[in-house]
């Protein structure tokens, strides 16, 4: 099984590289893939971005944003791999002028299995968007006080999370949700 890791300027890369030990994961920087990249894969996860973020970067992030309109991979979106694949589908977000970073108790809106039957969690965020309506493409699965954290695509094999699985802190659940997501998406 081979994974293709969107390295979005992220300092975690190899954290989320850990959360994926039984699979091969080539990284690719964002602008290195092409539109046809995600070809050789058999799933792609978008990561996080340092510094980065959709709003004066729609062009640099044109190539990947084909890929999530085009790919028929199952895809898994982290933070800013989150908010691109909400932008694709027509979601609207707003930026705070405080970066909210830390743990933070989220609520499951729709039971999900990568939720393990838990209707809390608890995990790791570090961005300044929120996502505060999916597009009719995308499906709610959990929120926070903030906005929406967890999407899921009703018809592929998609979900985007805005917190940080690969932060490997106790009160984390992030990891146990992306495990949980890759299980599902390469069985």
């Amino acid at each position: 099984m081979r994974i293709l890791l969107v390295d979005n300027n992220t300092k975690h890369i190899e954290d989320i590289k850990k959360l994926c030990p039984k699979y091969e994961v080539i990284v690719k920087r964002w602008n290195e893939i092409t539109s046809r990249e995600y070809e050789d894969f058999d799933l792609i996860v978008l990561s996080g971005g340092t510094g980065m973020a959709i709003e004066n970067h729609e062009q640099d992030l044109a190539t990947e944003m084909e890929l999530i309109r085009r790919s028929d991979k199952p895809i898994i979106g982290v933070c800013l791999g989150f908010e691109l694949i909400c932008h694709v589908y027509g979601s609207k977000m707003e930026k705070e002028d405080v970066r909210e970073k830390g743990i933070i108790e989220i609520d499951v809106l729709l039971p999900d299995p990568v939720f393990v039957g838990r209707e809390k969690l608890r995990v790791y965020m570090a961005h300044k968007w929120h996502v505060k309506d999916v597009g009719p493409e995308l499906t709610i699965l959990a929120s926070s006080h903030k906005g929406i954290d967890a999407v899921k695509h009703k018809t592929r094999p998609m979900y985007g999370f805005q917190f940080h699985p690969e932060i490997l802190e106790e009160a984390n659940n992030g990891a146990e949700v992306f495990n949980k997501c890759l299980d599902i998406l390469t069985s």
